[in-house]
């Protein structure tokens, strides 16, 4: 069951978590340990949007926090969120273009899913 939800929303750190402990239950060890090694690489990812998300706010014309903030969305496969975090860091800067690299890279992504 735990396997079923991972497949179906790949970020959701509950499910990974009680997917490792299961594994290791059963004495799949190596499965176990793979699992919580998402579970952890998860976790820092919410820990480090968290942070971001009250960063802006405060400094809302750097837009290194929201490029930052896109690149975890677009790793994590969230990429309409990743389109918006790009979009508003070429708002505050047109010239990046690295990041304008990074939003048509989201778009064509959006795209594939939607095909």
């Amino acid at each position: 069951q735990f396997k079923q939800v991972v497949r179906l929303e790949p970020n959701h750190l509950s499910a990974h978590y009680n997917l490792a402990q299961a594994l290791l239950l059963l004495e799949r060890i190596e499965e176990s340990k793979k699992e919580m090694a998402t579970f952890h690489r998860l976790s820092l990812q919410e820990d480090e949007i968290k942070k971001l998300q009250r960063l802006i706010p405060v400094q809302p014309k750097n837009p290194d926090l929201n490029r930052k903030l896109g690149e975890i969305y677009f790793n994590r496969n969230e990429f309409k969120a990743a389109v918006e975090q790009f979009e508003k860091v070429l708002e505050l800067n047109p010239q990046e273009v690295g990041t304008l690299e990074l939003l048509e890279r989201a778009k064509l992504k959006i795209r594939k899913i939607k095909s």
